[in-house]
């Protein structure tokens, strides 16, 4: 067998700087800032639109850093989203040139790059004659227009009450201006949606006419429904405590559904059950506000009765699903803390290998010292955060003090090898493990299973576990192959170890430098334990 670049060596290689992917985005974003400007020198608008967005894309903020410039001579300030309004204006686009105009006066570089900004000036005056408003006046028009809606909003509501309880007053005309007053709200919310989007003026303005008719039609209907003779004061005080019950039960089943994903087919039974009560209590009030007169209070106080019982079922169904919810949580989380931990450990580990270090030589720069003392302190407080936020804080919060460990631990590495290399085992590899990768790669898979001791598992916490089981996974699968595929139980082995691997580190991918093909192709085809199965290949066809 070829011997391939072994997994865990992937483990010692250093990560791309950060400052290099960000070199190669600023290059990424210039090219396309060239194309974009290229396209508006020949006209071709909609090819200069797609360059500029696909440099904003990249590099959003604006600099007055010159592209194009040669020995600090020439070039053109990264302007994106000013060139960006240039080419939307040329397509007659208004809307689109104005908020990127805006954006690129926010950012703050086009007011100093005077020519340009003066360019920027006389788009949006243009753009403002044909009718389209610039954000200096677009938020003030908006915000009027909003608050004339609001008011006719509020007058319907008020209106809206009054109808409910004077129902037998409410004759054709009137509920017919009622549903006028609702749809020029309708309306006039639609105009003021669209001048948002389009900053077209005349759209706000046919939202504040629609705002004003409104407005006028339910002062008229507040004054006739004014005259109307109150309800009876028991059914309104039933129908309002019916309504109260249906909201309780609404807004229970609504954060119901938000969880459904934990729901059991005996949880699921009485919630809809619950809601069948719900659903017939709601008959019941839209019929008492709908009839001419007195519909009776007794069918209200029946209604609320049972639907009172519907609703603590519904908050029994929610309390449940909120506690499996937190279990399911913790489980999530566990993963992530326990990744958090190893990083943990791993830096304790070059602290104790720097001391080790350290020891052993008649003299160190003072500055490591200070700074092995610093990193110490800073792992104090990140580890105080972790366990503070525990299995029940935020996957973020939990990986968040990981990266901080992660990045302790590799100037910890990198202060140590300034005394000389690092071993795999001073890297927290466990030696058992670099001899059964040693042996994996010599092709002994039976010494690979002896070393790793299967039927012995390394404990739960064992730094680099997910490399275990991938081992022990390629094995027991080049043995199945090296029987002819004819040993199922081989094959079974190997998808338990998958199968494992997965539910501990589902994003783990073993290294293809390192694994046949026809054992990746196996590997994707296990799941995680205890996840769904799709249709499995049987034993003997397994292996690709």
């Amino acid at each position: 067998m070829r011997t391939r670049p072994t997994a865990l060596a992937a483990i010692g290689l250093v990560v791309m700087s950060v400052g290099v992917l960000r070199a190669q985005d600023q290059k990424a974003a210039d090219e396309a800032f060239r194309a974009g400007q290229k396209a508006l020198d020949e006209k071709q608008w909609a090819a200069a639109v797609t360059a500029f967005q696909g440099a904003i894309k990249i590099a959003p903020a604006e600099s007055p850093r010159k592209v194009g410039a040669v020995l600090g001579m020439g070039g053109t300030e990264y302007l994106p989203h000013f060139f960006l309004g240039k080419a939307y204006l040329e397509q007659t686009n208004c809307t689109n040139a104005l908020d990127a105009w805006g954006r690129s006066e926010q950012a703050g570089v086009i007011a100093k790059v005077a020519q340009k900004y003066r360019e920027l000036q006389a788009g949006v005056r243009a753009c403002e004659q044909k009718g389209f408003l610039p954000n200096a006046k677009l938020e003030g028009a908006v915000a009027a227009v909003a608050k004339q809606i609001e008011t006719a909003r509020a007058a319907a509501d008020d209106t809206g009450g009054r109808a409910k309880t004077s129902a037998n007053l409410l004759t054709p005309d009137r509920r017919n201006r009622l549903n006028q007053l609702r749809e020029e709200i309708k309306q006039a919310e639609s105009h003021l949606e669209a001048g948002r989007r389009s900053r077209a003026a005349s759209e706000l303005t046919d939202a504040q006419n629609a705002a004003v008719r409104a407005i006028t039609v339910a002062a008229a209907l507040r004054a006739e429904l004014a005259k109307a003779s109150d309800e009876d004061t028991l059914l309104q005080r039933a129908l309002v405590e019916l309504d109260r019950a249906i909201e309780q039960g609404q807004v229970l089943d609504r954060a119901i559904e938000a969880k459904r994903t934990y729901l059991t087919d005996s949880l699921t039974a009485v919630r809809q059950k619950s809601v069948q009560a719900l659903t017939a209590a709601r008959r019941v009030a839209d019929s008492a506000r709908a009839g001419g007169g007195e519909p009776g209070v007794a069918p209200l106080n029946t209604a609320a009765g049972e639907l009172s019982g519907a609703n603590a079922q519904l908050q029994r169904v929610f309390d449940e699903l909120v506690g499996v919810e937190n279990s399911a949580i913790r489980t999530r989380n566990g993963a992530a803390l326990r990744q958090s931990r190893d990083k943990f450990r791993l830096a304790d580990q070059a602290i104790g290998i720097f001391d080790g270090r350290v020891k052993a030589r008649p003299s160190v720069d003072p500055k490591l010292i200070t700074e092995r003392q610093a990193i110490s302190r800073r792992l104090s407080a990140a580890r105080r955060q972790l366990e503070a936020t525990g299995a029940y804080g935020t996957v973020e919060a939990i990986e968040e003090a990981g990266k901080v460990a992660d990045r302790e631990r590799s100037r910890l590495v990198e202060m140590t090898s300034t005394f000389g290399a690092l071993t795999l085992e001073e890297r927290g590899v466990n030696a058992l493990l670099v001899e059964a990768t040693r042996l994996f790669l010599n092709g002994d898979y039976a010494q690979v299973l002896t070393v790793l001791r299967p039927a012995e598992p390394f404990p739960p916490d064992m730094l680099f576990l997910e490399h275990v089981h991938v081992l022990r996974a390629a094995a027991l699968h080049a043995q199945y192959l090296k029987a002819g595929s004819a040993d199922a139980a081989l094959a079974a082995a190997a998808r338990v170890e998958i199968a494992a691997l997965k539910t501990l580190s589902p994003a783990f991918q073993p290294d293809v430098r390192a694994f046949s093909p026809r054992f990746l192709e196996f590997f994707r085809t296990v799941p995680a334990a205890g996840a769904p199965q799709a249709e499995r290949p049987a034993a003997a066809t397994s292996a690709p």
